[in-house]
């Protein structure tokens, strides 16, 4: 039924459109910006297989540290090192633009291949077990290995043939040790000695001198002579002189070679000098000649006979006695003739 009450009739108004103090929510419209990502390090530790790969374009360090296989991948186009330590089987591998160094210390199996073409390389290895390295460069390489069982490293000079140098004028020379060679020969004669004067009452024809002698020896470098060695002093004998008439002839000098050997203890070698002419009993024999010599499969040519008498002759070259000097009478002898220099030939070889 319809009717009134004190309080008036129940609110039946519907909600309407308007606004509020605040104002409607704010909606935040989506914006295109950036972000960033920080440098990620990454450390393993532990046992079993632990293993990382890093692709870099600046220097990029890795450290494994535990047991069982470590092992790790390093490529970069500035230097890159990578330290190993532990127990098992370590390797490395390091491709690098620029010099690079790789050391492995532990125990195990301990490898390392370093390849430059164009920078110093250096390999160190430190441990027990079998210790290797393997180096190629085109300059200098300097390898060290220390430790206990296996050590092992190869080094070779690029193939060479044998060069020979010759020396023969009287006086001392300097001979620089090539830098490739294993060996050194040393084929060396002594000079000739002098002929002696002719006789002044008699007519009788001076005799000739006496041939130097030959001496051949090997030296080895490391052994004989020191690998730091540089040059070796080679002295060429002079002739002996021809004695002044109704006189001997003289005796030359040796033809020497000295060196120093590792131990810091010098060495001569020698070949010795021809006798000169006794005066006396003159059969007007000519000068002698030293022969040939051959060694280690080539032939070195002495020098020949030199004739006595009015036609005689200097010794010949290199080693020959010097001819004697023409007889005469009444003090009118001639005297005998010089005998010649020695040599030396010197020849480097690898084998």
């Amino acid at each position: 039924m319809t009717g009134w009450s004190p309080s008036g009739p129940s609110d039946q108004s519907q909600p309407l459109n308007g606004w509020s103090p605040p104002g409607p929510p704010t909606v935040t419209a989506p914006r295109v910006g950036w972000w960033y990502e920080p440098v990620v390090a990454a450390l393993l530790s532990g046992s079993g297989q632990l293993s990382v790969s890093a692709y870099v374009r600046v220097p990029a360090a890795v450290n494994l540290a535990g047991a069982g296989q470590l092992s790790v991948a390093a490529y970069a186009i500035t230097p890159a090192a990578a330290q190993f330590a532990g127990v098992g089987a370590l390797t490395a591998t390091a491709y690098a633009r620029v010099p690079a160094d790789a050391q492995l210390i532990g125990a195990g199996v301990l490898a390392v291949a370093a390849q430059r073409w164009y920078q110093y390389v250096t390999a160190a290895l430190a441990g027990s077990g079998a210790l290797s390295v393997g180096a190629y460069a085109r300059v200098p390489a300097t390898v060290a290995l220390a430790g206990a069982g296996a050590l092992a490293v190869g080094a070779a000079f690029p193939a060479k043939s044998a060069t020979t140098t010759t020396y023969a004028t009287a006086g001392t020379s300097t001979y620089t040790i090539p830098w490739w060679c294993r060996y050194i020969d040393v084929i060396m004669v002594g000079s000739g000695g002098g002929g002696s004067g002719g006789d002044t009452g008699f007519g009788a024809t001076g005799n000739g001198g006496s041939a130097g002698s030959w001496t051949a020896v090997t030296l080895t470098r490391g052994v004989d002579i020191p690998w730091n060695a540089t040059t070796l002093t080679v002295t060429v004998g002079t002739g002996g002189t021809g004695g002044a008439k109704g006189t001997s002839g003289n005796t030359g000098t040796a033809t020497t070679l000295t060196y120093t050997d590792p131990s810091g203890t010098s060495h001569t070698v020698t070949a010795a000098a021809g006798a000169g002419a006794p005066y006396g009993g003159g059969t007007g024999q000519p000068g002698a000649s030293p022969g040939n010599e051959t060694y280690n499969g080539v032939t070195y040519t002495g020098g020949g006979t030199a004739t006595s008498g009015s036609s005689g002759s200097a010794g010949k070259s290199p080693g020959g006695g010097g001819g004697g000097g023409a007889g005469g009478y009444f003090g009118s002898g001639s005297p005998g003739f010089n005998g010649a220099p020695g040599a030396s030939w010197l020849v480097a070889r690898q084998t």
